[in-house]
């Protein structure tokens, strides 16, 4: 009985066990009410697990994620980022990019409902840039639809078209058509920002396919849209049309106004011209236009009004009216000028700006030339003490030579006076020995001058991969040079080179040969870069033919050009 009882403790232990461990299979559950649109009932499974002790940061992580999520789909204002910030520091770890991107989204949105635009901008411009590396479609779209909200309400209109493009074309991508359907309405919102009717139209246009795709509480502003696109072409019996069946959804100020806007340019009333009156005052004021925007509506309507001209016999009205208006054309005239003198004073600060950072990289570029210029002398005189001990090694070589040659003969000589007598042979074993020796010490010297010869080319090699690669760096000038060098080496042509590319070439060339330049200098004094051209083609081996070719010329213009040398040299 007590092992029976044991054991049946146990299993409620395990049972109650896994219970507190399994919050995944939980957290899995409550995406998928949120992939389906369930969120009231994703956020009340998340309430369920507020006090499941999760073991893993994979699990907190991912619970803290959907609290904040399901708080901002339901409008539960959560009153600290600590969570998410835990979810967003621990996906940042773990490598999951799209857990990433909706964590950085939903904190975004965060700042965006409590009006801090700045903040919010950049955690979804954070989320922007992580989602265009996973690809994910759906991420992409809601962020370019929020970031276009941003921008909507702190008046960035051009950026907020920007966005709306950005996603019409995700949501092209995807084929969703619901998708597409409100990103058609965002442009339309957008190009009236910025009041550009025509651009509007197309899209509306566009739209008007797409209308039953919008959420029942939206379709009184995708009705509108397409009044205001009647509106604006004059069409205003399909105006009235669209703005009264936006009505028969909702009622509100703007739609009451566009529709008396209609009213007026049919010149019928269509409805209460009391109503007409209070809903556009109303809009007017709730939208911080001002009580002279209010008035020129007023005045609009009483203007075809017989019922209310009296109203406009009030010269107190009128009165306020052309205050208010001479207040706003005095204010806009003062930020016009503020505008315009700050922009004069960034535009002289960039000029001047420019002018200094100009001298200073020219006279950055000089001194950096200077230097090169007296390394690439130090090069140049080191590499000509080089050669000069080479020459004289190979000279001394050459003399131990003929010198090992002639003691080589005398022992031959001595080895064949065998019948000399005993002095004279020992004179000669005397005499063998010595020049023995003295090959011997001839042999050693020769060794170490052509080790020496040796090391002296080696460092001439270094020296000169020294010089070239200083010339193939020096400067802008000799940059381009090298190009052009390589150029003609592979056969290019000069058919459309400047004057000056002729100078660069040859500039570069006299940098990277400068022995061979000192005698074409010494031989031609007064040549032209174009000549100097023609003679730097004859070092480097081309023939007359392939430089016809690369210069485009005759063998007349050879002649010529060979001619003119010789007659700037004064022969």
């Amino acid at each position: 009985m007590r092992k029976r009882l044991l054991f049946i403790v146990a299993i409620i232990t395990f049972v109650m066990g896994c219970g507190l461990r399994s919050g995944a299979p939980s957290l899995t559950a409550i995406d998928s009410l949120l992939v389906e649109g369930l969120n009231d009932s994703a956020y009340h499974e998340v309430l369920k697990l507020q006090d499941t002790p999760f073991s893993e940061d994979g699990d907190k992580a991912h619970y803290n994620l959907l609290l904040t999520q399901t708080s901002y789909l339901t409008a539960n204002t959560l009153s600290s980022d600590s969570l998410i910030d835990f979810a967003i520091n621990y996906y940042k770890q773990s490598g999951d990019k799209e857990k990433l991107t909706d964590a950085y989204y939903y904190k975004a949105s965060g700042y965006y409902d409590r009006e801090d635009y700045q903040q919010a901008v950049v955690l979804f411009k954070e989320a922007e840039n992580i989602a265009q590396q996973t690809g994910n479609l759906r991420q992409l779209y809601k962020i370019d639809e929020s970031l276009y909200y941003v921008n909507g309400f702190a008046g960035n209109y051009n950026l907020q078209l920007d966005y709306a493009r950005k996603s019409l074309r995700v949501a092209q991508r995807a084929t969703e058509k619901n998708w597409i359907a409100y990103s058609y309405y965002h442009l339309c919102h957008a190009f009236q920002n910025l009041e550009m009717a025509d651009s509007f139209c197309l899209y509306a246009e566009r739209l008007a396919p797409y209308l039953d795709e919008a959420y029942p509480e939206d379709k009184p502003h995708f009705l509108a849209c397409m009044g205001f696109m009647h509106y604006k072409r004059g069409e205003w019996q399909q105006a009235r049309n669209c703005y009264e069946e936006a009505l028969k959804y909702q009622e509100n100020s703007l739609t009451l106004g566009n529709l008396a806007d209609v009213c007026i340019k049919e010149n019928n009333d269509g409805m209460p011209k009391d109503v007409v009156i209070y809903n556009m005052l109303q809009y007017d004021l709730d939208h911080h236009r001002g009580l002279e925007d209010a008035c020129e509506r007023l005045y609009a309507v009483y203007a075809i009004k017989d019922s209310v001209n009296t109203a406009l016999k009030d010269r107190s009205i009128q009165t306020l009216q052309q205050r208010y208006d001479e207040e706003a054309a005095s204010h806009a005239f003062e930020k016009k000028l503020m505008a315009w003198g700050i922009v004069a004073a960034v535009l002289v600060g960039v000029i001047l700006f420019l002018i200094v950072y100009h001298y200073y990289q020219q006279e950055k570029a000089k001194t950096a030339m200077n230097e090169q210029k007296i390394l690439l002398n130090q090069y140049v005189n080191e590499k000509e003490q080089l050669e000069e001990k080479v020459r004289n090694a190979d000279q001394c070589i050459k003399e131990d030579t003929i010198k090992i040659t002639e003691y080589e003969s005398q022992v031959e000589f001595l080895k064949n006076q065998n019948a000399l007598l005993e002095q004279a042979k020992k004179q000669q074993t005397q005499n063998e020995e010595y020049v023995k020796q003295a090959i011997a010490s001839y042999h050693a010297h020769v060794e170490e001058l052509k080790a020496e010869r040796k090391q002296n080319l080696q460092k001439i090699d270094e020296l000169s991969t020294s010089i070239k690669q200083l010339v193939d760096g020096m400067s802008v000038r000799l940059s381009h040079g090298k190009v052009l060098y390589d150029h003609v080496l592979h056969n290019g042509t000069t058919l459309e080179w400047s004057a000056d590319e002729y100078k660069c070439f040859v500039e570069y060339y006299h940098a990277s040969h400068i022995f061979y330049f000192k005698k074409v200098n010494q031989q031609h004094p007064n040549l032209t870069p174009h000549n100097a051209f023609f003679l730097i083609l004859q070092e480097i081996g081309k023939t007359d033919e392939e430089i016809c070719r690369i210069m485009g010329i005759g063998r007349e213009a050879i002649r010529s050009i060979k001619y003119r040398i010789k007659k700037s040299d004064g022969k």
